[in-house]
C-alpha cells in the first residue's frame, strides 16, 4: 500500500504516442482481440488449426467480514480510529448521512453488478464526491514556506495563495504569448470603488467627526494613487495601463471635501512617473504602411506610442487647470480659490517637466504656455515661470530651445507694447552666447556675396564644378563622422538667438527707455556687449550718452550706473581699439556716487562697486592722479553712509588704490596744507575737484565702527602695509590674510545683513558679580526718618561700585 501511494504521488512518465500504441495492440493480441500480422502462405493452415479461445471465468469478488477485517488491521490501528469515532472528529462523515440497509451480520453474498442492486452505496459515493468538491472549493490551496527551527523543534510553515479563475482560453493565450497569466482589469479588482461613507445626514456631526471622515477618504485615494504609480514605475512594460487610472484622477470631478488634494496628488505622481519614464530624446514614430517590423520592434513602438499618449493627456488636462488664470479678453467672472491653487500645481508641474526633460516631445508646446506667465499677476506664478525658462536656457546646449523661447518672449514684448514685468527681459541673462561672434558671421556672409552664383559659374570650367561637388560630399561625410555638423547647427541656432535678443534690447532702447524694462535691458547690453558688431558702438554709445544726460529727469541713479557699466564693458572689449574718450562717463559716475545713501539703495551701491571695479580699479593705469585722488576721497565719504558689507566693499577698493601709487599716501596725513588749493566736494568734475588737498578724516570714523572687521579694515589701511617706511622695515597690517584677499563684491555678498544674521556672530558679554557688601544700620537711632536716610545713602554707595567695576567689551 505504501509502495503505491508513493508510487501515485510521483510525477507520471511521459509516453509517446507511438509507444503507447504498441502496449495497447500488445495486450489486445495477447487477450485475442487483435488478430497479428500472418503471412499469406501460411494463412490456410492458421485458419485450420484455429480454436476458439474459452471464455475465461469472471473473478468473483467476495465481501469480507467484521472479524476478517479486524484481522488485517493492527491492533494500535483500531485504537485510533475508535478514539476517533468517540471524539466525533471525521468532519466529512458528519455531513453525510447514510441509509441503514438491513442486513444479517457475517453473512457473505456475491456483489451482484445489476441495475437495481447497490443503490445505496452508489448513493454514499455521489455524496462523498459533491462534499469532496465542496470542501475543495472553499479551501484555498497553501503553500509551503521555509522552515522555522525552535526549540521544540522544526517548525513546518504554510501560506494560503490567492489565485485568481481564469478562462482556460485566455490563460493558455497568455502562456502562449509569454505574457503574465494575470487579468487585464487587476488594478480595478484590487483597489474596490471608492465610495464616500454612508453618513446619517439627519444627525448633526462634530468638525472632529467630519475631519476624521476626511482623513479617512483622503488616505484611500492616497493609498490608491501610490499602488498605480508605484506598480508603473516597477513594471512599466506591463503595468502601463495604470496610466489611464492616475489621468482619470485629474479628469474627473472628486468629492468636495477632497476636491482640491486628490487632483494635486495625481498631478505631483504623474509628474514623478514621467520624469523617470520618459527619455532624454525625442520620440519619432513613422507609420510606414506597407512595411512589416519585427515582432521586438513592433512591441517597443507600441509602448512608446502608449507612453506618448499619456503624455499628452496628462499635458491636455494641465492646460486645462491652468485656464482659470490665464487672462482671456472680455473674463470677468471671478477666480475660485480651488481652480486658482489648481492651476498654481499645473503650473509648477509643467515647470518642473519642462527643466527635466527639454529636448523631449511637446517642448515647445510647454515653451508657448509657460511665456505669458512670464507678465502674470500672481507672483508665485510669474516666479515658477521664470525659473524653469531661465534653467532651460543655461542647461541648452543645442540652442533650439532658447531659439523659440526667445521667439515666444518677442513676441510678447512687442504685443504688449513694452508694458510687461522686467522678469520678461531678466531672464534672458542666463543665455549661453558668450562665445557667439557676430562680427565673424557678418564677414562670412559679405565674402560669400561677393561672388555670386553667375560668376562662379563662369569663372569654374564643367570639370571644376564636378570637383567640387564631389570635394562638397566629401567634406560632408567627414564631418558627419566627427559631428561636426551638430556643432554647425548649434552655432546657427545660437547665432540667431544674439541677433534677436539684441533686436528686443535695441528696439526697448530706441522705444521705451522710460519703462520698467530699461534695467534688465542695461544688465544684458553689459553682459553680452562682446557679442556686439563693432560697427553699431557708435550708435549705441551716443544712446546711452543721451540717457545719462536726463534733460527730463526720468532716469533714476541705478539706469545711469547701469549705462556707465555698459559703456565700459563696450571699451574693455572689441572697442579698446575705438577712439573714444570716457571723460564724461567718468564724470557722471562720481556725480552718482553721491547720491547712494544707506536704506534700500543697497542695489545701487552693488552696481557701483561693479562699475569701479571694471572702470577705475582695470584702468587705473590710464586714470590721471587727480580723478584717482578724487575717487578715492569720494569712497571713503560713501563709506560712512553705508551698512557694514558696503563699507567693506568700498574700503577694499580705496586700500587697492592706494597701494597702487605711493604718491597717494599724501590722503593719509592729517595736514591738509601739503597739497594745493582747498578741497571742494561739490564740484562734479573729478579733475578740478582738487581732491589732492583733502585727507581721509573717514577712516579715523570707521575705526570706532561697531562691525569688528570694518575696524581691522581701517585700521589695516591707517598702518599702511606693505609700504617701506623711513626705517626701511615693511609694516605688517593687522588685517587677517583671508579676508585681505577678498574682493569688494565677495566682502559685500559675504558679510550682507539682510537675513537678519551678524556674520562673525556677537558673542554674549561676561558680567562681572561685585562682591556683596552687608550694610549694617546703626539700630540705636531711634529716629525713624534719620534711619531710612542713612540706609539710602548705603545703597546707593553699593550701586556706584558695583557700575565701575563694569568693562566695555566691544572695544577689547
Amino acid at each position: 500500500m505504501k509502495k503505491a501511494s508513493k508510487k501515485s504521488k510521483g510525477r507520471s512518465l511521459k509516453i509517446s504516442q507511438v509507444k503507447r500504441a504498441n502496449h495497447i495492440k500488445t495486450k489486445l493480441m495477447k487477450r485475442g482481440k487483435l488478430k497479428g500480422k500472418v503471412n499469406k502462405n501460411h494463412r490456410a493452415d492458421i485458419t485450420r488449426k484455429t480454436v476458439k479461445n474459452p471464455p475465461r471465468p469472471e473473478p468473483v469478488v467476495e465481501e469480507l467480514s467484521d472479524d476478517d477485517m479486524k484481522d488485517m488491521v493492527e491492533e494500535g490501528d483500531v485504537d485510533f480510529h475508535r478514539d476517533a469515532a468517540a471524539a466525533k472528529s471525521y468532519s466529512l462523515l458528519k455531513r453525510i448521512r447514510f441509509n441503514k440497509t438491513s442486513s444479517e451480520n457475517g453473512s457473505r453474498k456475491k456483489r451482484s453488478k445489476g441495475p437495481g442492486d447497490g443503490s445505496d452505496d452508489e448513493e454514499v459515493e455521489e455524496k462523498y464526491e459533491e462534499m469532496r468538491q465542496d470542501t475543495h472549493e472553499d479551501e484555498a490551496p497553501q503553500r509551503d514556506l521555509l522552515p522555522i527551527k525552535t526549540k521544540e523543534g522544526i517548525v513546518r510553515r504554510t501560506t494560503t495563495e490567492m489565485v485568481k479563475n481564469l478562462k482556460p482560453e485566455i490563460a493558455v493565450a497568455r502562456i502562449e504569448n509569454g505574457g503574465p497569466v494575470e487579468d487585464e482589469n487587476e488594478e480595478e479588482e484590487e483597489f474596490e470603488e471608492i465610495s464616500e461613507s454612508k453618513i446619517d445626514l439627519s444627525q448633526p456631526l462634530s468638525a472632529a467627526r467630519l475631519l476624521a471622515l476626511r482623513h479617512e477618504q483622503l488616505s484611500k485615494f492616497r493609498l490608491r494613487i501610490g499602488c498605480l504609480a508605484s506598480g508603473v514605475l516597477e513594471d512599466p512594460t506591463s503595468k502601463i495601463g495604470n496610466l489611464k487610472h492616475l489621468l482619470a484622477f485629474l479628469r474627473e470631478p472628486q468629492p468636495t471635501e477632497v476636491a482640491v488634494t486628490v487632483p494635486r496628488l495625481a498631478a505631483f505622481s504623474l509628474l514623478e512617473v514621467f520624469k523617470d519614464l520618459l527619455p532624454e530624446y525625442q520620440i519619432k514614430n513613422v507609420a510606414e504602411p506597407g512595411i512589416k517590423l519585427k515582432k521586438d520592434t513592433l512591441r517597443l513602438q507600441t509602448e512608446e506610442n502608449l507612453l506618448l499618449s499619456s503624455y499628452k493627456q496628462y499635458l491636455t488636462h494641465l492646460e486645462k487647470l491652468i485656464e482659470p488664470i490665464v487672462k482671456r479678453r472680455g473674463q470677468t467672472a471671478k477666480k475660485v480659490e480651488q481652480e486658482t491653487r489648481l492651476a498654481v500645481v499645473a503650473v509648477q508641474c509643467m515647470s518642473q517637466l519642462l527643466v527635466a526633460r527639454p529636448y523631449f516631445n511637446f517642448s515647445a508646446n510647454i515653451v508657448r504656455l509657460l511665456v505669458p506667465l512670464l507678465d502674470h499677476k500672481m507672483l508665485e506664478v510669474s516666479n515658477l515661470a521664470a525659473d524653469a525658462i531661465s534653467q532651460v536656457m543655461k542647461d541648452d546646449k543645442k540652442g533650439e530651445l532658447s531659439f523659440e523661447i526667445l521667439r515666444r518672449i518677442n513676441a510678447l514684448v512687442k504685443a504688449r507694447s513694452h508694458n510687461v514685468k522686467p522678469q520678461c527681459l531678466k531672464v534672458l541673462l542666463a543665455l549661453r552666447i558668450k562665445d557667439i561672434n557676430l562680427d565673424k558671421e557678418r564677414e562670412l556672409e559679405t565674402k560669400h556675396k561677393k561672388l555670386n552664383r553667375k560668376e562662379r559659374f563662369l569663372s569654374s570650367s564643367k570639370r571644376d564644378r564636378k570637383r567640387a561637388k564631389r570635394w562638397d560630399e566629401l567634406n560632408k561625410e567627414l564631418l558627419e563622422t566627427k559631428a561636426e555638423e551638430n556643432r554647425q547647427t548649434k552655432n546657427k541656432f545660437f547665432t540667431e538667438v544674439t541677433k534677436l535678443v539684441f533686436t528686443i534690447f535695441f528696439r526697448v532702447l530706441k522705444s521705451a527707455p522710460t519703462s520698467a524694462l530699461l534695467t534688465a535691458t542695461l544688465e544684458g547690453l553689459a553682459k553680452f556687449a562682446h557679442c556686439i558688431n563693432v560697427e553699431m558702438y557708435h550708435d549705441l554709445l551716443a544712446v546711452l550718452e543721451r540717457l545719462l544726460k536726463d534733460e527730463d529727469g526720468q532716469i533714476s541713479t541705478k539706469h545711469k550706473l547701469l549705462c556707465v557699466q555698459t559703456v565700459f564693458a563696450i571699451l574693455s572689449g572689441h572697442g579698446e581699439f575705438l577712439v573714444i574718450d570716457p571723460t564724461s562717463f567718468y564724470t557722471q559716475l562720481f556725480k552718482c556716487l553721491f547720491k547712494i545713501f544707506l536704506g534700500n539703495k543697497q542695489e545701487d551701491l552693488k552696481v557701483a562697486l561693479q562699475v569701479l571695479t571694471n572702470s577705475v580699479m582695470k584702468k587705473r593705469h590710464h586714470l590721471s592722479q587727480q580723478r584717482l585722488f578724487a575717487f578715492t576721497k569720494r569712497l571713503a565719504t560713501v563709506a560712512l553712509q553705508q551698512q557694514h558689507n558696503g563699507t567693506l566693499g568700498c574700503l577694499q577698493i580705496v586700500k587697492s588704490i592706494l597701494e597702487f601709487s605711493r604718491s597717494l599716501d599724501i590722503l593719509l596725513e592729517p595736514d591738509n596744507s601739503v597739497g594745493q588749493g582747498v578741497y571742494m566736494p561739490l564740484v562734479e568734475d573729478p579733475e578740478y575737484c582738487n581732491a589732492g588737498a583733502a585727507s581721509l578724516y573717514e577712516l579715523l570714523i570707521l575705526k570706532d565702527h561697531y562691525h569688528p572687521i570694518v575696524r581691522d579694515y581701517a585700521q589695516h589701511i591707517l598702518k599702511r602695509p606693505h609700504i617701506e617706511q623711513e626705517s626701511g622695515d615693511i609694516v605688517s597690517g593687522v588685517l587677517p590674510q583671508r579676508i585681505e584677499k577678498l574682493s569688494a563684491m565677495e566682502l559685500f555678498d559675504q558679510y550682507d545683513p539682510s537675513d537678519v544674521q551678524f556674520n562673525p556672530a556677537i558673542t554674549a558679554p561676561f558680567h562681572f558679580k561685585p562682591k556683596q557688601r552687608v550694610f549694617f544700620v546703626p539700630s540705636n537711632i531711634r529716629n525713624v526718618k534719620m534711619r531710612h536716610i542713612i540706609g539710602d545713602l548705603m545703597e546707593d554707595e553699593e550701586i556706584e561700585e558695583g557700575e565701575s567695576q563694569n568693562v566695555d567689551f566691544y572695544h577689547l
